[in-house]
Formats: C-alpha cells, structure tokens, sequence
C-alpha cells in the first residue's frame, strides 16, 4: 500500500487547484483508467496513475479508475460514483467478483 502513496497525493493536489468554472454533468464514458474530463491532470502525472493502477491490479486483482470533472454540484457525488462504478462495472461484478476503486475527484465541490 505505500507504493499506492504517490497517487493518492498527487490526486489531493489536483483537488486543492483554485476554483474554476462548473459544467453540467451527465454519465460520462470512461477513457481508461483516468478519466479527466476537467482537462487538470498533467501527462506525466497521467501516466503516473496508469502505472499505480497497473501495479494495484498485478498485485490484488483491483481495479482502479480515476475520474477527474470541474463540477458535479447539484449532484450527489455518492450517488453518480455509485452511477459510474455500476456502469463501467469497476468492481468486475460480471465475472463475479466485487472489487474496485472509484476515485471521484470535483475540482469545483472538493
């Protein structure tokens, strides 16, 4: 877990960025394991992620996707996390199995 570290600290910073204008929000389509639909998250910090993911799922077969959006208010984030994790079946719930990791991050609502 402490090699999961990294990601977890570079997601707060992005959490933390000076306020920015919302946008309307509707199920999104996944673009991988990090879905930036803010357009905040750098290329190297990027593939930074997509390298953390692959080591959590080699490891504990876990899934791991990252969605990143400007705004969800006046949406329930628990609700649309739940929406997006049973949609893109993070949790791998086809196969029979339940785990996964939704990190749902909204510049704007923190």
């Amino acid at each position: 877990m402490k090699k999961l570290l990294p990601l977890f600290f570079i997601v707060l910073l992005f959490s933390f960025s000076a306020a920015v204008w919302g946008q309307k929000i509707e199920l999104i389509e996944p673009q991988g394991v990090l879905t930036d639909y803010s357009g905040y998250i750098s290329p190297s910090a990027r593939e930074k992620i997509n390298e953390l993911a692959e080591r959590l799922h080699s490891i504990t077969s876990v899934n791991l996707r990252v969605v990143v959006v400007r705004q969800l208010d006046p949406i329930d984030p628990e609700t649309y996390g739940r929406q997006l994790y049973d949609r893109w079946d993070i949790g791998q719930t086809r196969e029979h199995l339940d785990h996964g990791v939704l990190l749902l991050i909204s510049i704007v609502d923190r």
